[in-house]
């Protein structure tokens, strides 16, 4: 990562550095382009980054965000000719990316400022630079400062960057000025205490008797054994995955497919640069073989980024954008929204809608600590991106003995979450993030409500789950893991097969989340959701309709099929 490269000059031994001379053609480029996050700033300083430290940006470009906006509203209002007609990722670019003229203006002068451009976006929306840590100061009229949190070292700029005046309107966004955020979600994995047996290449003696939920009985309790039966097992269509500095070992994710009776149908695609060989923490165990076992003939594209970070978050969901390769996508990653900037999160926003508008549903977790997702207990937090308005939230349930609640610890250890607390959901506190139209229903007005995006929107079960993984922590190979880091790929393998079947059927995708609240407010004489009515998230409860622990419920994936006709 960029902050391991970071040499720490203690502000004391800067022998007298202080910020370059502020241009008079310099003004700050938007309000929106904010310095460092909120939650940041209780840092302590400690010094400077050094001059030399080569970081990579994101520089976000002025879009038609009217147009992108009306041409979303079309696509998913039942009653416009445009109804369900997706757009490619040229027609994006031409319609709504910044134009030639803007691209190249932004271009020479970032080159005339030392930077390296790394990349321009096929849908016009972004450029890729690199450029050390000087003339990123030079050029934004910004120091580069180092400060310590809670044990954190991170860097982040002294101040909101200043641009000329001439390129000021063509940047509304630039990420990669902060390494502050932390955006790991990792599965807790909870071992298997007293079994001896080691595991060999296809050994399941020890799969399903360890308590934890199978495969099996995940395919049942949402019917993808039923769309199964039907001949939909993912044949011919394509999942993406965002994997950030996680990497895993094949053979765990083959030895789990083989023990479900199937091969694994999977590759890297590279984000940024590659990834370092090898097992991981879970993550992107976890993500796969959820998908590599309810989907079990679809091909899977794991997005991997070595960049731990907002910059890998927000170039591999460019990148998916723009190849359109995919149908779905599964997201594990989050943090609280103090530990991003306005900009960024709006600039990440505008590409989950591009995706909308292009038929490929993004489902992200919501987060592991209840409805405190900063780990303060009693301190409401939601995640963010799964609080985004064109994110697909995807909370957490317990499932025992066919029944399902709302998943959370009864007994918290409040000092410390450990992503066990439980399934992340609440109001946004972004007041850019207004609550959409689409998000309508019963339950979804309430005591609450504030006017801003509700979260979660969907769920599945996320505690007790088996998993087959050989790291350090978990070394006999099967053990169960919880986190709605599980949820959300289940519904993205279960959405590929209601994607199949439409494809059958000559229709258009399910795509983006207005879709979800479609299907539940008029469902006919179908059950698409399974109600979740008993349990919490250590704050709001679930109950009748939409709520803050389960958002619309559990999916019956054979029933959201048939209620978009793709079952006759």
């Amino acid at each position: 990562m960029v902050g391991a490269l970071i040499v720490l000059l203690m502000l004391s031994a800067c022998g007298g550095a202080s910020a370059p001379p502020q241009a008079q053609r310099s003004v700050p480029s938007a309000p929106a382009l904010a310095g460092l996050p909120l939650a940041a700033l209780q840092g302590r300083l400690t010094g400077l980054v050094a001059p030399d430290t080569m970081l990579e940006l994101n520089i976000g470009l002025p879009i038609n965000s009217q147009g992108l906006a009306q041409a979303a509203q079309n696509i998913y209002n039942p009653s416009s000719p445009s109804y369900g007609h997706y757009l490619t990722p040229v027609q994006v670019a031409r319609q709504f990316g910044a134009s030639i003229a803007a691209i190249r203006k932004v271009s020479a002068w970032l080159t005339s400022q030392g930077f390296q451009i790394v990349s321009a976006s096929p849908l016009h929306t972004n450029l890729v630079v690199r450029a050390t840590a000087a003339h990123i100061a030079s050029a934004f009229r910004v120091l580069l400062q180092t400060r310590s949190l809670n044990g954190q070292i991170f860097f982040g700029p002294s101040a909101a960057p200043a641009l000329p005046s001439a390129i000021a309107p063509l940047v509304t966004s630039i990420t990669g000025l902060t390494n502050f955020s932390h955006i790991m979600h990792t599965p807790t994995l909870k071992g298997l205490v007293g079994i001896t047996e080691q595991p060999t290449a296809g050994n399941c003696t020890l799969y399903g008797v360890l308590g934890g939920i199978t495969r099996d009985t995940i395919a049942r309790t949402y019917a993808y054994d039923q769309l199964y039966d039907k001949g939909f097992q993912g044949q011919g269509m394509k999942i993406g995955v965002i994997e950030l500095g996680d990497p895993y070992n094949r053979d765990d994710i083959a030895n789990y497919a083989a023990c479900n009776g199937d091969q694994v149908h999977l590759r890297n695609i590279e984000v940024d640069s590659p990834l370092a060989a090898g097992t991981g923490s879970g993550e992107a165990t976890l993500d796969l073989e959820m998908i590599a076992g309810l989907a079990p003939q679809a091909e899977i594209l794991d997005y991997q980024t070595p960049q731990a970070d907002n910059v890998g978050y927000l170039d591999a969901l460019n990148k998916i954008a723009a190849d359109d390769q995919v149908q779905v996508v599964s997201a594990s990653y989050g943090a609280g929204e103090d530990q991003f900037d306005a900009a960024y999160m709006a600039e990440f926003n505008n590409t989950l809608e591009v995706l909308a508008v292009e038929g490929i549903s993004v489902f992200i977790s919501s987060g592991d600590c209840a409805a405190f997702t900063d780990g303060v207990y009693g301190q409401l937090a939601v995640s963010f991106p799964a609080s985004a308005p064109w994110a697909i939230g995807v909370g957490g349930t317990n499932l025992q003995q066919g029944e399902e609640i709302a998943w959370s610890d009864p007994n918290p250890n409040k000092t410390d979450c450990q992503n066990t607390w439980g399934t992340g959901g609440g109001l946004s506190k972004n007041k850019g993030f207004v609550r959409p139209l689409w998000q309508a229903g019963m339950g979804v007005k309430n005591q609450y409500s504030t006017g801003t995006r509700q979260v979660p929107d969907v769920a599945a079960v996320a505690d007790n789950i088996s998993v087959y993984y050989t790291g350090a922590s978990s070394p006999l190979g099967w053990t169960l893991v919880g986190g709605t880091s599980a949820a959300a790929p289940m519904w993205a393998a279960g959405s590929i097969l209601v994607d199949q079947a439409l494809q059958k059927q000559g229709k258009s995708l399910l795509g983006g989340v207005p879709t979800l609240y479609q299907i539940a407010n008029h469902p006919g004489t179908f059950q698409p959701f399974h109600d979740i009515t008993q349990g919490n998230n250590l704050y709001y409860h679930a109950g009748p309709g939409w709520d803050y622990a389960t958002g619309l419920g559990t999916p019956n994936f054979f029933d959201i099929a048939r209620v978009l006709g793709a079952l006759r």
